[in-house]
């Protein structure tokens, strides 16, 4: 499997589980672990204390695939680098 196969791999599972649509952020080949790590990012409300969605705050996943067959292997969240 190449790159360009995991992305649309990794949105398939993400689908499957999130609402949102996610866009691509990053992606690289884990050689330790032996698979594709897809991070995907989504934009989600920030709650006011009147329940008036105010914000949006971007949330990434990393979406870690088998590169022989497609499959899913994990869903992780992956810390906001420039969060507050």
């Amino acid at each position: 499997m190449e790159a360009n196969e995991a992305v649309p791999a990794a949105k398939r599972h993400f689908a499957a589980l999130f609402p949102e649509q996610p866009s691509l952020e990053e992606i690289w080949f884990d050689h330790l672990n032996g698979n594709w790590c897809v991070t995907l990012g989504v934009r989600r409300p920030l709650t006011s204390g009147g329940g008036m969605n105010v914000l949006t705050f971007s949330a990434y996943k990393v979406v870690r695939i088998d590169p022989k067959d497609g499959s899913l292997i994990s869903i992780k969240n992956r810390e906001n680098e420039h969060a507050a």
